[in-house]
């Protein structure tokens, strides 16, 4: 049964929003409504994340889900993300620059709310569905949304999303070890079907530092698309650091189904995957970002994507770009490729984040100050509270916090090399 998911802004008077979620069930021709009213204000905006069953996938012995999240009337996200769409999904395949650009304006069209965020969720097999959204509402949060809200309107978003959402995607990392994959798929997506959560943003921005790994071309709006391939960026784009890659970026000029992104190396038109993961359906007609990958990624990697059905933008920027297979290539053991349309640069982006260090770890004092100040990476894992006293992290220090570190003030140097909050933990000053 294949169910499609549209969120649309019906109404909005006297600051009520009313979202309408329209479920339709295109195999038997049945149609759901169900229909939410929060009364908001002019600076709060409403935010529904909602279960996608595209996504469910394996990937490291992990089971993933995957959630789209919906910016409402009143926000940034909703004057990025309610969008034209074309009525009709074929796109000429051999028509570029002003010639597309005047046809694409030609096309009678239709408006639709885009999700503004992809999240992908670690689970297991026991993970309940009131799990799932207390996870997911735990991690929303009002301040969380209005974060994201300002974040993902901006040209480096993606840099934003992943280090926002840091540590925040695992429910369970418990190992699956069912054999039937694909009767799991089918249950959990059956469990999962019905979740959805509603926020409402906050006024309050959450500090964080942007991370800097990133690969591919920028995830833009192009002159021209191109139908099923899988298309690797052998030039130009190479990742700039070793690490993981969390979140990428798409954009569509027709939506498409069954994508695969991943890390790659090659040697001339031989091609051979570093890592991967199935992305699912991607909409078109504005930038998607999804996030919650776990992707492997080395300096010098290369950016790849397949998708199995719809038209991806691309643009002809000259020189010798792009590796092409007409099939699935992802994932590749020493594949030869194509260098045909080599000259063409796709809009797909990835970012990720530095391997965390190890660490020592550290015991909380049983009485003074705490201070964390010899050069090295303090690992924090126990609850920690230290009354009166102060926690201190000196210049050129770390720490990486998986506990509660409860203090009478804190001080953290800004040249310290790394500080987490985890999910799990949090600095608590009085």
């Amino acid at each position: 049964m294949e169910v499609v998911y549209v969120l649309a802004v019906v109404k909005m008077q006297k600051w009520i929003i009313t979202f309408l979620l329209v479920i339709v069930m295109a195999e038997i021709g049945i149609v759901m409504e169900t229909t939410a009213q929060v009364e908001t204000t002019p600076e709060q905006v409403q935010v529904e994340a909602v279960y996608n069953p595209s996504g469910t996938h394996m990937h490291k012995d992990k089971l993933k889900v995957r959630f789209d999240i919906y910016w409402g009337n009143g926000s940034k996200l909703f004057n990025v993300h309610y969008v034209d769409k074309l009525d009709n999904d074929t796109f000429p395949e051999n028509m570029s620059g002003d010639n597309f650009i005047e046809w694409y304006n030609k096309q009678p069209t239709h408006k639709e709310l885009n999700p503004a965020l992809i999240m992908y969720i670690t689970v297991d097999e026991d993970t309940t569905i009131e799990e799932v959204e207390q996870h997911l509402l735990n991690t929303l949060t009002p301040d969380m949304v209005y974060t994201l809200d300002e974040a993902l309107i901006l040209e480096d978003s993606a840099h934003r999303i992943s280090a926002l959402l840091q540590g925040k995607y695992d429910i369970s990392t418990k190992p699956i070890t069912t054999k039937n994959i694909e009767q799991l798929k089918t249950t959990i997506n059956s469990k999962f079907n019905t979740a959805s959560v509603n926020i409402i943003s906050s006024a309050e921005a959450i500090p964080y530092e942007p991370l800097s790994i990133e690969i591919g071309p920028e995830a833009i709006s192009r002159d021209s698309t191109r139908g099923t391939r899988t298309v690797i960026d052998e030039n130009g784009f190479p990742a700039n650091g070793t690490g993981i890659i969390t979140t990428a970026e798409f954009f569509f000029g027709t939506s498409a189904s069954d994508t695969d992104v991943g890390t790659h190396t090659n040697v001339g038109m031989s091609v051979t995957s570093r890592d991967w993961e199935n992305t699912g359906a991607i909409t078109q007609g504005s930038k998607q970002t999804v996030s919650g990958l776990d992707i492997d990624v080395v300096t010098g990697d290369k950016w790849g994507t397949w998708w199995a059905s719809g038209n991806f933008y691309k643009e002809n920027i000259g020189g010798t770009n792009g590796l092409f297979l007409a099939t699935d290539g992802i994932p590749a053991s020493s594949t030869t490729f194509s260098n045909n349309f080599s000259s063409y640069e796709f809009s797909h982006h990835g970012i990720g984040e530095e391997p965390v260090p190890a660490g020592d770890t550290c015991t909380c004092p049983t009485s003074g100050n705490f201070e964390i100040s010899d050069g090295n990476i303090c690992n924090i894992t126990t609850d920690c509270d230290i009354g009166n006293n102060a926690f201190r992290i000196n210049a050129n220090s770390g720490a990486l916090i998986y506990a509660k570190v409860r203090a009478n003030g804190c001080y953290v140097d800004k040249t310290s090399r790394r500080f987490i909050d985890k999910v799990t933990g949090g600095l608590f000053c009085g």
